[in-house]
């Protein structure tokens, strides 16, 4: 029983690590575009910076949509930057009911 215990940890230990390691957080880092400081959500996971797409779209002003039936992404560098709109079902109304 100690031995399985014992074993436990120390295959538990590596999983641990992999997974912190693997955690996304806030990121500190400051942006810049053509000089001027940006407000961009940033996080951290493995030392690198993941940033929104639309995000930096929306700082540059180019177009990103997103094709649900063909599961793509399209960016259009002379399309200027839209807000999505969600995809949310309507309230059901007195005829619908």
């Amino acid at each position: 029983m100690g031995i399985g215990i014992l074993a436990g940890f120390v295959l538990s230990g590596p999983a641990a690590q992999a997974a912190d390691y693997l955690t996304a957080r806030p990121s500190s880092q400051t942006f810049y575009i053509n000089g001027q400081q940006v407000a961009l959500t940033a996080y951290s996971i493995s030392g690198n910076n993941y940033v929104r797409l639309r995000g930096i779209g929306k700082a540059v002003d180019f177009g990103v949509t997103y094709d649900a039936a063909a599961n793509s992404v399209h960016i259009g560098s002379t399309q200027p930057y839209q807000e999505e709109v969600p995809d949310v079902p309507s309230a059901p109304t007195e005829e619908s009911v």
